[in-house]
């Protein structure tokens, strides 16, 4: 089963946080250390974590956790590939700024605004990830959730072989 958290709190604006100051707590519990004595408007857009994260749970008997967790862990951006992937973001959103401020002003705010969605979208198309060409991931050949029902053998090799030719974007942490 796959399912959706919402937006991420450190995209949201600080207007849309819940004003309850216990709920904006446990927000900020999830942040790095470094990043919960900032104030919101003072988080570099591009490069904070704050509250991204992906959860990955795993039920069953038996499951091979250590093997699970090296597969799991092979997945992971080195330091080096996430500033790769970090200073392609800060140069997509700067594309992006530069594509949206040349849009001209019609007076039609919705029309503008589309516009400058469309041209900040456009900016984007040409910036290839530096990662992708390491990115050989091919989908499992095997039935992945639905009905069917795969081993942990089954699921390991799987995950074994998305380590071993995966090298996209993610970061994670685990939790034993």
């Amino acid at each position: 089963r796959l399912e959706g958290g919402g937006t991420w709190f450190v995209e949201l604006p600080e207007e849309e946080w819940p004003e309850d100051e216990n709920e904006k707590t446990q927000i900020l519990l999830h942040y790095p250390p470094a990043e919960r004595v900032l104030e919101h408007d003072e988080l570099p857009a591009i490069t904070a974590t704050g509250d991204r994260r992906n959860e990955v749970v795993f039920i069953g008997i038996d499951l091979m956790k250590q093997q699970l967790e090296a597969a799991l862990d092979a997945c992971l951006l080195t330091a080096a590939e996430f500033e790769q992937h970090q200073a392609w973001c800060r140069e997509v959103q700067k594309k992006c700024d530069e594509a949206e401020a040349a849009v001209p002003d019609s007076g039609d705010p919705e029309a503008d605004e589309d516009a400058r969605r469309v041209a900040a979208s456009n900016a984007k198309m040409p910036l290839q990830h530096p990662l992708s060409n390491q990115d050989s991931f091919v989908e499992w050949e095997m039935g992945c959730g639905g009905d069917e029902d795969i081993s942990d053998e089954a699921a390991l090799m799987a995950l074994e072989s998305m380590a071993n030719n995966y090298a996209g974007p993610m970061h994670c942490t685990a939790a034993s």
